[in-house]
C-alpha cells in the first residue's frame, strides 16, 4: 500500500486544489472497489460514498494531520455507508410495523387483491402522515424513518425530549386511529 502525504503547513489555496486532484486522481477507483466489495452495487452507491468522502475530505482545515489519507477517505465512506444501511433497516421496520398494525404482511402481497389492499393502507398511512402536524411529522420521520435519538432530534430542533417524545405519542396515536381497522399496534 502506498501512502500519500499531502502538504507540510500553511499552503496556498491552489497548492491545496492540487493536492486534492492528486489525491482523487490516484485513490478514486481504489476507493470505489473497495467500497463495491463492501456494500456490493447499492445502494449506498458506492461512486456517492466516494464522493461524500472527498467532500468531507476537501472541508478539512489541514491536511497534515493525516498520516494515511486513503485510509482516512475509507472510513469516511465506509462509515456514511454504514449509516445509510442502518437508515434503510429502520426505515424498511418502520414501515413493516405499519402494515402490520394495519393487518397486512409483505406476503400477502402475492395476489392482486394482496397488492391492491397494501397500496390502499399505504395510501391511508401516507394521507395520515400528512394530517399529521408539521412538528408531529418532523418528530415521527426523524425519529422513526431516519433513526434520529430524542437527543440528536433535541439537538437539531430545541425541542425537550419530553416534547419529542409527546409528539411522536400523538403521531403514533393519530396513526393508529387512521387505520381503517382501528386496531393499535
Amino acid at each position: 500500500m502506498v501512502f500519500i502525504r499531502l502538504g507540510q503547513g500553511a499552503e496556498p489555496e491552489r497548492t491545496r486544489s492540487r493536492q486534492l486532484d492528486r489525491l482523487y486522481r490516484q485513490c478514486w477507483d481504489h476507493l470505489c472497489r473497495r467500497l463495491r466489495k463492501v456494500f456490493g452495487e447499492g445502494p449506498p452507491d458506492p461512486e456517492d460514498l466516494a464522493q461524500y468522502a472527498f467532500e468531507r475530505f476537501a472541508g478539512l482545515a489541514d491536511f497534515d494531520t493525516i498520516d494515511n489519507p486513503k485510509a482516512y477517505l475509507f472510513k469516511i465512506a465506509h462509515n456514511q455507508g454504514l449509516n445509510a444501511h442502518n437508515r434503510q433497516t429502520t426505515a424498511r421496520r418502520f414501515v413493516e410495523q405499519e402494515l402490520h398494525a394495519h393487518g397486512v404482511s409483505l406476503q400477502d402481497n402475492q395476489s392482486v387483491d394482496g397488492i391492491h389492499h397494501t397500496r390502499k393502507r399505504l395510501r391511508l398511512t401516507l394521507q395520515a402522515i400528512k394530517a399529521l402536524s408539521p412538528k408531529q411529522r418532523d418528530v415521527l420521520i426523524r425519529h422513526r424513518i431516519y433513526g434520529e435519538t430524542f437527543a440528536e432530534i433535541r439537538a437539531d430542533t430545541g425541542m425537550s425530549q419530553g416534547d419529542i417524545s409527546r409528539q411522536l405519542q400523538a403521531a403514533l396515536a393519530q396513526l393508529q386511529a387512521a387505520s381503517p381497522s382501528g386496531e393499535g399496534k
